[in-house]
């Protein structure tokens, strides 16, 4: 479960501030503005945090049906990739149906949250473990 726990921290974090920083690079703040987005910031791990439960809970057990089967880890990590964009996707679906409407700037979002979970998957390293046939 270690490495479900690394890419779900990895991408609740790591999106927030990306995104933070594209606005940054986007809106040109002031820096009382910047100073003040931590307030947000948490509110957006926050939020990240409780409403990836289900889908993190999904991706835990993807991980596990198929971690120790014949596939190679880099097919696992294919299915575990599409899966958690997938997954992203849909929530900001059910959350807010505009999500994925051109011109919305969730649909933005729903990017940067997708490729970041994505990335996670790929940079952190997956174990096979072996099963104990005695039990």
């Amino acid at each position: 479960m270690n490495y479900s726990i690394k890419v779900w921290l990895f991408s609740i974090i790591i999106s927030p501030i990306m995104l933070l920083i594209f606005g940054t690079l986007v809106y040109s703040p002031t820096l009382t503005e910047i100073l003040q987005s931590g307030e947000l910031l948490f509110y957006m791990i926050l939020c990240g945090f409780i409403l990836s439960i289900p889908a993190m809970i999904v991706f835990y057990l993807i991980e596990q049906k198929t971690i120790n089967t014949s596939l190679s880890k880099n097919i696992v990590k294919v299915i575990l990739s599409v899966y958690s964009f997938c997954s992203v996707w849909i929530t900001f679906y059910i959350l807010d149906k505009r999500s994925i409407e051109s011109g919305s700037n969730l649909v933005f979002w729903s990017l940067v949250y997708s490729l970041t979970i994505v990335f996670g998957v790929w940079i952190f390293k997956i174990e096979k473990t072996a099963h104990n046939s005695s039990l």
